[in-house]
């Protein structure tokens, strides 16, 4: 065949949640506090410094595209096989999560893959916030957050996100260095939906929930708190995660390319390629696609440890939340976001 363009700008998986309203948009309410909308949110996820600070995040999210990225990874790589792509090289456009895991598996698919990308993972210790604002993958979280479906759409979601909770599980058994850890997640509700309120915890089994159950009214923190759960879940600590998976690319003879690029046809003519068969974009935004959104956040990460992964949905739809980092990395604690803002 030839020349193949396969996008990857898949709509977030938090787009269109009825469990989370976004303060800007309260018409089309999300989950994860993230901005839901007709277009496609190629946006952000949680920014932000060690101090607090404004961000403007850019590109493909962290915290819910991480729930559902091997999923989708897993279909373009099926796309490929269908279409019989026998190409000598595939570029791949951008070194976030969602593109360092695209590259990944088509390695292990046996392609012969090229990044190319303005920006890559830094450590903590190194990374210039200010110069890496738009590099959104490692101000993530990160975590996953079970949203219980109630459409459509929302079971499709569910189910990519059971498909990366088996693989997370997997990867965290054989690469232990790879920054994913285990642990209690913890909801409060204080306007719960329909799909909570009944949610029992023979449904939540069916559902794939590990460890599910309801929590007492004792247990909530305080009165304004109408419905709560807890449940078995992972959160990862996306600068060890990105580098891990950059670290394990590069090893299996993956080619690095340094570039900025505006189009992702120039993934066909990179100095130093011949051959290229195919490009995948990866990218969130940076070509000019009208469909694509940023949203402006704040964060905070702190030193200290937190036992469990803490979301808090309140009833004017703002939220509160508490991420671990594991592997010496603190806490995130957060946030807000304000979609469409470009102000730093």
């Amino acid at each position: 065949m030839g020349p193949a363009f396969v996008g990857l700008m898949a709509r977030n998986s938090w787009a269109s949640r009825k469990d989370s309203p976004a303060p800007a948009r309260a018409s089309r309410p999300n989950m994860a506090g993230g901005p839901s909308d007709d277009r496609r949110s190629q946006h952000c996820m949680y920014g932000g410094d060690w101090r607090p600070s404004k961000s403007i995040i850019v590109s493909s999210s962290v915290v819910r595209l991480t729930q559902t990225y091997w999923a989708i990874v897993h279909m373009l790589t099926t796309i490929f096989h269908l279409h019989r792509v026998t190409a000598n090289l595939l570029t791949q456009c951008s070194a976030g999560v969602i593109g360092l895991s695209t590259a990944v598996r088509l390695q292990q698919d046996g392609y012969n893959v090229a990044i190319v990308a303005k920006d890559f993972p830094s450590p903590f210790e190194a990374v210039d916030a200010k110069a890496s604002i738009n590099y959104t993958s490692q101000w993530g979280g990160a975590h996953n957050r079970w949203v219980i479906p109630a459409n459509e759409t929302e079971e499709r979601d569910h189910a990519m996100a059971l498909v990366t909770f088996q693989q997370m599980e997997s990867l965290n058994k054989s690469n232990p260095e790879a920054g994913i850890t285990f642990m209690p997640g913890i909801e409060y509700l204080e306007n719960p939906p329909a799909q909570y309120r009944s949610l029992t915890e023979e449904k939540a089994k069916s559902l794939g929930l590990v460890e599910f159950r309801r929590l007492k009214p004792s247990e909530f923190p305080d009165d304004k708190v109408k419905w709560g759960c807890e449940y078995w879940t992972w959160c990862v600590n996306p600068m060890i995660y990105c580098s891990f998976l950059l670290r394990r690319f590069s090893w299996n003879g993956g080619k690095v390319f340094r570039r900025e690029i505006s189009n992702p046809r120039e993934g066909f003519t990179i100095k130093g390629l011949a051959d290229v068969r195919a490009v995948i974009n990866c990218s969130g935004v940076g070509f000019g696609d009208k469909d694509s959104f940023i949203t402006r956040g704040q964060t905070c990460a702190v030193a200290n440890y937190s036992p469990a992964t803490v979301t808090r949905q309140n009833a004017d739809g703002s939220w509160s939340f508490c991420v671990p980092r594991n592997f010496d990395g603190g806490t995130i604690v957060g946030g807000t976001k304000e979609p469409d803002n470009w102000d730093p």
